[in-house]
């Protein structure tokens, strides 16, 4: 308990949060909790409210196994509401990402290959444009992969 105090105290004086903090049953301050009550609070009114109730509840179901003496344990299941502006989902996502690009990576190095990340983006449209958006994009992305000079330059896409 000594250390979630000591901790508060310095994100106190560095005026980050209020004193009073939500903190998990382990007795750690958890930063996603608090992002997720203001992102559930900011949905009101855009989520039906089985989407809110999903919310509201993500990462609150933790399925834990451990060894019969508790010195490993392991998470084998964690309730998700899947959206993707949820603060718990995102890291989640983001770390799943993060390993799919690091083994990626470690493949092309392996090989001895170069990496180059593309991002193609359009300007926003109207959501009553956004399906003729996505085919003249399909098209263009097409049209770029078909030339001889991309394929001659890239070995393989992720």
């Amino acid at each position: 308990m000594r250390m979630v105090q000591d901790n508060l105290a310095r994100q106190k004086g560095r005026g980050m949060f209020s004193e009073e903090k939500p903190v998990k049953k382990n007795g750690f301050y958890d930063p996603h909790r608090e992002k997720q009550n203001l992102f559930a609070d900011r949905m009101k009114g855009h989520a039906s409210p089985a989407m809110l109730a999903a919310i509201k509840s993500c990462h609150s179901q933790v399925v834990r196994v451990s060894s019969e003496d508790e010195s490993r344990s392991k998470v084998v299941s964690v309730e998700t509401c899947g959206n993707r502006f949820c603060p718990y989902c995102q890291a989640r996502k983001a770390r799943r990402d993060a390993d799919e690009i690091a083994y990626v990576m470690g493949y092309a190095k392996n090989r001895g290959l170069k990496a180059i990340f593309l991002t193609l983006t359009i300007p926003n449209v109207s959501g009553t444009e956004t399906s003729l958006a996505v085919d003249e994009l399909n098209k263009a992305l097409k049209r770029l992969l078909a030339r001889k000079a991309f394929k001659r330059v890239v070995k393989g896409r992720y």
